[in-house]
């Protein structure tokens, strides 16, 4: 090998400690789950069921999280034990033992981030009565599906971590599907629901409810275990929309911190200030 050539390669073994993908990273950790395809009759419009995967994908990379990608048929209480959260990104279809698993890892002290109907199927895409992780979500569906609908919003009923940066404003954009859903007990209520009006003509332009008691996220706390349910598709509603604006304003409240609160330390924790790639996990499935 000429000298020329081998210079790259010298620079990649000096940094082979920011480069060992086998090295463990001491941050958060996501699993991401990817639908096989869209369940029937959810949504009216054709979406791709990478969209969601995408959305939430994006805004990782560009908040600088440390994640990996942990398989479908991999999401074992084993596997999850190595990461601190699970973030699942409208995983529509969902086994029993895969919702089973879910719930073993919430009880041990896991975080768990999770948007839109995902667990609302079986494998078979059969809609369950409820979603497969309610106790987890803590939260009941409420009938069908709404949407797609555009100019929709999220009012910031009160402060948070998941709204920081954002004290300059009472509203946020909103997803534009979403499950109508009824919290299992009642906290406090972060983010609400405001309902599609029109966009056009101007004199229209107004919501029809100033406000409302629906949740568009139900932020709880067991124990170790923080969850985070987004009941819209505010991940395929990000990768959607092409503005930069849109981009950042679903990023920062919604996911960035969401993730930055589930997954932070225990107090006096100390994170490692040596970087290395490993623990956040999005979940494939693979099809034939």
């Amino acid at each position: 090998m000429s000298r020329g050539c081998s210079k790259p390669y010298r620079a990649i073994i000096n940094k082979r400690d920011l480069l060992d993908s086998r090295t463990k990273a001491e941050g958060a950790s996501i699993a991401f789950y990817k639908p096989s395809r869209p369940a029937k009759g959810r949504l009216r419009a054709p979406f791709d069921s990478a969209d969601y995967l995408n959305g939430l994908y994006y805004a990782l990379l560009e908040g600088r999280f440390v994640f990996d990608f942990v398989h479908q048929e991999d999401l074992s209480a084993e596997t999850l034990a190595k990461y601190r959260a699970l973030l699942i990104p409208n995983a529509a279809y969902f086994r029993d033992s895969e919702c089973a698993t879910v719930h073993e890892y919430a009880a041990r002290g896991g975080s768990v981030l999770a948007t839109f109907e995902t667990s609302r199927y079986n494998e078979w895409g059969e809609r369950r009565e409820d979603f497969g992780l309610a106790g987890v979500f803590g939260a009941n569906a409420l009938g069908e599906t709404l949407g797609p609908q555009d100019n929709t919003y999220m009012r910031i009923e009160q402060r948070h971590a998941v709204t920081s940066g954002f004290e300059g404003t009472e509203l946020l954009p909103g997803a534009e599907s979403r499950v109508a859903v009824k919290a299992v007990q009642t906290p406090p209520l972060v983010l609400s629901v405001v309902p599609h009006y029109p966009w056009y003509p101007p004199e229209m332009v107004y919501p029809r409810a100033t406000k409302t008691t629906e949740p568009a996220v139900i932020l709880r706390q067991d124990g170790r275990s923080r969850i985070a349910y987004f009941p819209g598709d505010i991940d395929r509603t990000f990768w959607s929309r092409e503005t930069p604006t849109s981009a950042l304003s679903f990023k920062t409240p919604s996911v960035g911190s969401s993730v930055t609160h589930g997954s932070r330390r225990e107090s006096g924790e100390k994170a490692s200030s040596k970087y290395s790639p490993g623990r956040l996990s999005p979940v494939t499935r693979c099809t034939s």
